[in-house]
């Protein structure tokens, strides 16, 4: 789901004398004082985008997902994009379903669900752009397994999300019964139950990555969670993703994968985005519509909610923020009703923004 935006991140340079190793070039000294001459923190500016939109927008020709996109300029200062928010609420079209088997549904384990659920995949993630490669990464609602592959039910039924109390998360034993993370049994069974889902980790650079759900390092982050993310250059061709729910997180998400054309010195861009990605059925098979144009949908996402988004230097420290001085991508399929789908507020000089996305059902 290429869709899964782009926000680019400006930074103040801060390789100086000695920061360069044999992998990561620094930049000459040169290359340095003219990037230096025009990138003083123009992401900070006041931007000069429509009285509902701080940032000025450009049409990008991507199709097939509803995005909100905010993206820095392309510079070799740049080295990462990290941010704090607010995870939003979901609310999935139930039309929009690719139901489950009624053969796997209290199969243990059923790993074969992965390609069922909702067609329709909101999530929040940050990436960038360098060279021909774009990168994606961070968190997109998929359905909650526990580690021995068993997938989870709720008796959530307004939000479909458990919210991470093991009393609502119940999973089909092997006898068949339905047991609660607590070890309770339910009589009623499936009865009243709904498939469980949640924020995960995700990382694309070709092909979609998650964490394997039987390794400790498979998180799920949940609706109203508070959340920090960053995606940083960690060496050439290498970009590191880490995901918390605040600094008392115990155990956050962290996950280094490769990434061409990546590193200190290089020419790259960083993004911050929230989206509802599409896919649609054929013959009973998900199936992508990058490319396309987006359907008509009634699920939506409420509350989405940055609070800060920082461009980070080559050494990790926070640089200038990526405010209204940076630029909003529209898809070209979105052109002409981008402000009928997307309710803005909130945005300051600290990069804030809450975001509502609320698709057209027709």
């Amino acid at each position: 789901m290429r869709y899964l935006a782009s926000v680019l991140v400006l930074g103040a340079i801060a390789c100086v004398a000695g920061c360069a190793t044999e992998l990561e070039p620094a930049l000459d000294d040169d290359a340095e004082a003219a990037e230096a001459a025009t990138s003083v923190c123009a992401e900070e500016a006041a931007g000069s985008g429509a009285a509902r939109d701080c940032h000025a927008r450009e049409v990008d020709d991507v199709q097939g997902a509803y995005f909100r996109k905010v993206t820095s300029a392309t510079r070799r200062a740049h080295a990462g994009v990290a941010g704090e928010g607010v995870l939003p609420r979901v609310e999935l079209d139930p039309a929009r379903w690719l139901s489950t088997p009624a053969a796997l549904r209290s199969v243990q384990p059923p790993q074969k669900v992965f390609s069922f659920g909702s067609l329709d995949v909101p999530s929040v993630y940050m990436g960038g752009h360098a060279g021909s490669q774009e990168v994606d990464a961070g968190l997109a609602w998929s359905r909650v397994f526990l580690r021995d592959g068993s997938a989870a039910w709720t008796d959530d039924v307004v939000s479909g999300s458990d919210g991470g109390d093991p009393e609502r998360r119940f999973t089909v034993q092997a006898d068949g019964r339905v047991v609660s993370a607590t070890g309770r049994v339910r009589a009623q069974g499936l009865t009243g139950l709904v498939e469980d889902w949640a924020f995960r980790p995700f990382w694309r650079v070709r092909a979609w990555n998650n964490p394997s759900v039987s390794s400790p390092d498979n998180r799920y982050f949940f609706p109203g969670q508070a959340f920090r993310m960053s995606v940083r250059v960690t060496a050439r061709d290498e970009l590191t993703l880490r995901i918390d729910g605040g600094a008392d997180d115990r155990a956050p998400f962290s996950v280094t994968f490769a990434a061409a054309g990546f590193g200190r010195g290089a020419s790259q861009s960083f993004k911050r985005v929230n989206s509802i990605d599409l896919s649609q059925s054929i013959d009973g098979r998900r199936a992508g519509r990058e490319g396309a144009p987006v359907l008509p949908t009634r699920s939506r996402v409420t509350g989405a909610r940055w609070t800060r988004v920082d461009l980070l230097r080559a050494d990790g420290s926070r640089g200038c923020k990526l405010a209204c001085g940076a630029s909003a991508v529209v898809g070209a399929d979105l052109r002409g009703r981008y402000d009928s789908i997307f309710t803005l507020s909130g945005q300051n000089s600290a990069g804030a923004e809450t975001i509502d996305i609320d698709p057209p059902d027709r």
